[in-house]
């Protein structure tokens, strides 16, 4: 539905992998359109909607146009990443779906890498990892719910005398800390010309001095 209103963004929409774009012209200048990369639209809405880029803790929302079956992209609000972000031909982009409409986006620049060709091995390699590590959940998940269907549907007694009734279960360890993103990943928010502009939070001399 490429001309239909903007649908709300589910909040109930789980994670999901991590894909790969590589920057061509028209992605970067002209129409700033970005078709999705592969498998991308399986995770987001079958319908035109609104969706949330987060790169350095910033935010843009941007269109998700659904143009028809497995055919989509971001559309309005695209110029605005690609502006701020000063993306560049052979820039390899990571989008990571998050929970809700959200895509978190990490920048691997080619002028940074040593070329475009070292800047797409490494973001497949962060996609990959990424991916593979949330199917690994997944599978464990699944498997401890099937132990605990088994061990509800048929419970063992304790043994006379156990000192463990009523014993509280041991707290679960807390989640790993995210790493920090690799070296490329943003800009200087003071180089965030077309967002600062819109919000009236500009500053000429501020993006000056983060360009030297």
């Amino acid at each position: 539905v490429g001309g239909g209103a903007v649908a709300v963004a589910p909040s109930r929409s789980p994670p999901g992998p991590a894909f790969v774009k590589l920057m061509l012209p028209s992605h970067v200048s002209g129409g700033y359109w970005l078709q999705a990369p592969y498998g991308i639209g399986e995770y987001l809405p079958d319908v035109t909607s609104t969706v949330v880029l987060q790169c350095d803790a910033e935010e843009w929302r941007n269109v998700w146009l659904v143009r028809s079956a497995n055919n989509g992209g971001l559309s309005g609000g695209w110029r605005g990443f690609a502006v701020d972000q000063r993306l560049a031909v052979g820039d390899a982009v990571v989008f990571t779906k998050e929970k809700g409409l959200r895509l978190r986006v990490t920048i691997h620049r080619a002028h940074l890498c040593g070329g475009d060709v070292a800047a797409a091995e490494v973001a497949f390699a962060e996609a990959e990892a990424h991916t593979n590590a949330l199917f690994v959940t997944h599978q464990q998940q699944q498997q401890q719910l099937v132990v605990q269907q088994t061990s509800s549907s048929s419970p063992t007694p304790a043994p006379p005398g156990s000192s463990d009734i009523g014993a509280v279960p041991p707290a679960p360890s807390p989640p790993s800390p995210r790493p920090p993103p690799p070296p490329g990943n943003g800009t200087s928010r003071s180089l965030h010309v077309y967002s600062r502009r819109q919000e009236g939070r500009f500053c000429g001399t501020a993006a000056a001095a983060a360009r030297r």
